[in-house]
């Protein structure tokens, strides 16, 4: 069938008022997660990396039961993100940033992903624009993707490469003078990756690729490949460092149990290839977590209450969820089998480049957390840009369109049930921001003089007990130590007065609810806030 014929199913006035359904249902979907509350894990991610001036280029680490990993000193590598993440994020007075910091890169990244697959397809803005973001706007996949996690700016980063590079490809070989400074930009933009996350360095392929089209110069290759290698090394070494816990064996299995390491493929050769199927095999779990769901884990989103919608439709909508990656997959599949256009040398590097990038953070990673899926569904959306080996020919835009047709009609259905299953919450959470941006100094303050006054807390004091919500009164003070680490689940093995008298703590300022039940009684309130001096918590 020609696609002249299918288009008599899709006429223009049908395909321009689905447009300004899923627009306007796509707008209502950014109204929404823009007052989305702040999540713990974004916090304590940002606290990781963003306290290089505040504690003197030493690492904070979240579990401080543990005796390896405690106040390293931060590798050179790390230094070009930790000081962009102190730039942006060290004064954490005001966590209600870390959403309109979210929001707002992702913003750009549609916006660039958007001009990526312009460029590669020929295809009209708009058209580029509603394939990206209707591609980006099933399930729950808008509340991730505004998440203040390091897999947003892994994405930035990766994509900002991507755009300058295909943008600014020289005509000639460069000079070794301009040659070493195009190496030190892609050194730098290696270190911003593992520094970020050590998931930044599963896109070291694409970078090497990038780096070759623009230098095609052997030595110059080699120089930053040993510059990834370095930053590669110090990355695994932190990390080795903040895996390990000897004194508390159930804790260090969890924590090793959350990846496949890349080492056991030389150790334990079959035992890596058989973790490595069954993780490839559990891809769908990247699908669930968009899924619409009655109760989320550790309640990032808030319980059903109800709604009009029946937990039938919302079963329907789930299995939808899987229309816009078999598209992706289709899609793939057809410019690689059906197009017969020859294909550039750097275009087939570039596809397989992303590809070893999506396949070594799904084989390598065993417990695959919700929020994961914030990297791996964008990576799914380059690789189907990146197999356009040429523009879409006249004769394929009506293909195009009924695709761009049909993932509309997915992102708009996800659209109704986010409004019909969260709306009811984004008044609460707008009005919580408000007040969060009108009387956060004003709270700040009141617990800090609080905490002086009933529990000795000072200024200079050092090793505070801190949760999420006093981090932002006290993030100022040295070496913190979290309490949703240091007790509760984290720290089933550990007893937690021993770790605080083991990390010499000069304080603790948490919600009420947050203090472990057997110090809650000798712990000062103060509303919905307690504090416990140093000697109270020896």
């Amino acid at each position: 069938m020609q696609p002249q014929s299918l288009l008599r199913y899709l006429p223009r006035s049908l395909y321009a008022l689905l447009t300004l359904a899923f627009v306007l249902s796509f707008l209502l979907t950014l109204w929404i997660v823009f007052y989305f509350p702040v999540y713990t894990d974004e916090i304590f991610w940002k606290l990781m990396i963003a306290r290089l001036e505040t504690d003197h280029g030493k690492l904070v680490y979240i579990f401080a039961q543990c005796s390896e990993g405690q106040w390293i000193d931060a590798p050179l590598t790390w230094y070009p993100a930790m000081s962009i993440n102190s730039w942006l994020y060290e004064d954490a007075g005001h966590p209600w940033r870390l959403r309109v910091h979210g929001w707002f890169f992702f913003l750009v990244l549609l916006t660039l992903w958007t001009c990526l697959l312009k460029h590669r397809t020929g295809l009209r803005v708009i058209d580029a624009f509603l394939a990206v973001s209707a591609f980006l706007s099933v399930g729950v996949l808008p509340f991730l993707l505004v998440y203040a996690r390091p897999e947003q700016p892994l994405l930035l980063l990766l994509t900002l490469s991507l755009l300058v590079t295909l943008y600014r490809a020289p005509a000639n070989r460069l000079s070794w003078l301009i040659g070493l400074l195009v190496v030190l930009s892609f050194a730098l933009v290696a270190m911003l990756l593992a520094g970020i996350h050590p998931k930044g360095m599963f896109l070291f392929p694409v970078l090497l690729v990038l780096a070759w089209r623009q230098l095609k110069s052997w030595p110059l290759l080699v120089l930053l490949g040993l510059v990834l290698g370095w930053t590669a090394y110090d990355t695994s070494q932190v990390w080795q460092l903040r895996t390990t816990c000897p004194e508390f064996p159930g804790l260090m299995s969890t924590l090793s149990g959350l990846t496949l390491k890349p080492d056991v493929l030389l150790s334990k050769p079959l035992t890596f290839i058989q973790q490595g199927w069954s993780n490839a095999l559990d891809f769908g779990a990247y699908v669930r977590s968009l899924n619409f769901q009655e109760q989320y884990v550790v309640d990032w989103l808030p319980a059903r209450k109800g709604g009009v919608i029946s937990t039938q439709a919302s079963s329907v909508a789930n299995i939808l969820l899987w229309i816009p990656l078999l598209v992706a997959v289709l899609v793939i599949a057809s410019n690689w089998f059906f197009d017969r256009r020859p294909r550039g040398r750097v275009d087939l590097l570039l596809f397989f480049s992303i590809l070893l990038s999506l396949a070594s953070i799904v084989v390598l990673q065993t417990q695959k957390n919700f929020y994961e899926v914030s990297i791996v569904w964008p990576l799914v959306l380059l690789l189907a840009i990146f197999s356009f080996g040429r523009p879409v020919s006249e004769s394929s835009r009506g293909r195009v369109r009924i695709i761009i047709a049909v993932l509309m009609v997915v992102a708009l259905l996800s659209g109704i049930l986010r409004e019909e299953r969260f709306g009811e919450f984004v008044p609460g959470w707008r009005q919580a921001r408000l007040q969060q941006v009108e009387m956060v100094d004003r709270q700040n303050q009141g617990l800090r003089d609080f905490a002086r006054k009933e529990c000795g807390i000072e200024g200079s004091a050092q090793r505070l007990v801190l949760d999420k919500d006093t981090y932002q009164a006290f993030w100022a003070h040295e070496q913190p130590i979290f309490l949703d680490y240091a007790a509760g689940w984290w720290a089933a093995e550990s007893n937690v007065r021993e770790t605080f008298r083991k990390r010499r703590v000069q304080g603790l300022v948490a919600l009420c609810a947050n203090i472990p039940e057997a110090d809650r009684s000798r712990a000062i309130e103060f509303g919905r806030y307690c504090c416990m001096s140093a000697d109270a918590l020896r």
